[in-house]
């Protein structure tokens, strides 16, 4: 029976923790690299929205109060859990970048759900300050023509924070 060289043990242990720390080092740069990706749901849409309008809650509320047109954006289910009074849904399902500069032909929305006439006020909406399919639809809505686009920033979430009722 060999008994090994107890240095050449430790040298094997320490090269073997100096070799675990470099893949776990390793690891860590590729999580944070692709961390955008990974936490792209929680990034924050723009404050701004070019050829649109962004409304508040009470702006919100009184263009409905005077006939705007709604669209929740949302998934399906979510339209299903509550939404705007009045809101028709349209559905913006994005495959697309969470960023100004997306892609629309990496996401699928029909314009068929907004009014023919494009100089017609429309409210769309999603979630909230995160929901970016509601950015992508009112940016798509604009590049398209519509010319009195409002994008309820805020969204569904802030309409329910606000006590404001909510349809089923």
């Amino acid at each position: 029976m060999v008994i090994p060289n107890q240095s050449v043990v430790k040298l094997d242990k320490a090269m073997l923790m100096k070799s675990s720390r470099y893949s776990y080092f390793g690891l860590l740069l590729v999580i944070f690299w692709t961390c955008p990706v990974i936490a792209a749901p929680g990034v924050v849409t723009p404050t701004e929205l070019s050829g649109g309008r962004i409304v508040s809650v009470e702006e919100a509320r009184k263009l409905i109060g005077e006939g705007v047109l709604i669209f929740d954006v949302r998934s399906g289910i979510n339209y299903g859990r509550g939404h705007i009074p009045g809101a028709v849904f349209a559905p913006y399902k994005g495959s697309s970048v969470k960023h100004v500069d997306f892609d629309p032909s990496q996401d699928r929305f029909s314009l068929s759900s907004l009014p023919k006439k494009k100089g017609v006020p429309v409210l769309i909406y999603s979630h909230g300050d995160t929901g970016w399919k509601s950015y992508k639809a009112a940016v798509t809505a604009i590049r398209t023509g519509y010319t009195q686009v409002n994008w309820f920033r805020d969204g569904f979430s802030a309409w329910v924070e606000a006590g404001l009722p909510v349809e089923h």
